[in-house]
């Protein structure tokens, strides 16, 4: 019998009146934290499921495309947003906290092997004025995202609650523009091997 293993894939894009203005795809990767988070899953102790995402951005870069990302270290989940809020009125560097757009929803990655396999999850930059540890996000402060995570929030009012179960900096930084948002389409599935026979697209 062949190893079940689960990955992920996402596609980010800016998004204005007139559609998509820039658009990407890449993959992430899941930590020890969300590895701990699916076993809780799968024994139905985490009924809340991965119900949000931290988008990662920094303010007040002249060249947001030139943002130097972070090396993941599998040890670093949701420590690692944590420590963002304390510094980041100094590192000019903080999160947002979304919840999803719209409830997660299923399809599958071969229709000979699977019924459905893989979940997407939807989210957006749109309503948000500010980080988590207090920074402005803002089209003035040269906003940029450069970074994501799936997470799993069991109480919208408590982030220190939350579980982060995959992070991602696989996609160049995308500056928030007027009248734009940061849309974020985000799936996860079960195949043979981690391989999927299918586009994320």
């Amino acid at each position: 019998m062949k190893k079940q293993v689960s990955f992920g894939e996402f596609e980010i894009a800016r998004v204005g009146p007139r559609g998509v203005t820039e658009h990407e795809h890449g993959r992430n990767t899941v930590v020890y934290e969300g590895m701990d988070l699916l076993a809780l899953m799968i024994a139905g102790l985490a009924p809340e499921g991965l119900n949000a995402m931290y988008l990662e951005f920094e303010d007040d870069n002249a060249v947001p495309t030139a943002i130097s990302q972070p090396v993941i270290n599998l040890d670093a989940g949701r420590s690692y947003y944590a420590a963002l809020e304390v510094d980041a009125l100094v590192t000019k560097r903080d999160y947002l906290r979304v919840s999803l757009a719209a409830a997660p929803t299923l399809d599958t990655t071969d229709a000979t092997k699977y019924v459905q396999n893989r979940v997407l999850f939807i989210a957006s930059s749109l309503g948000q004025t500010a980080g988590e540890g207090g920074l402005p996000f803002s089209v003035a402060r040269l906003s940029t995202v450069y970074g994501m995570a799936l997470v799993n929030a069991p109480d919208a009012n408590d982030r220190t609650q939350d579980s982060v179960f995959a992070r991602t900096y696989d996609f160049t930084p995308k500056v928030y523009a007027t009248n734009e948002q940061v849309q974020l389409w985000w799936r996860h599935s079960v195949t043979e091997d981690g391989i999927s026979s299918s586009s994320s697209s």
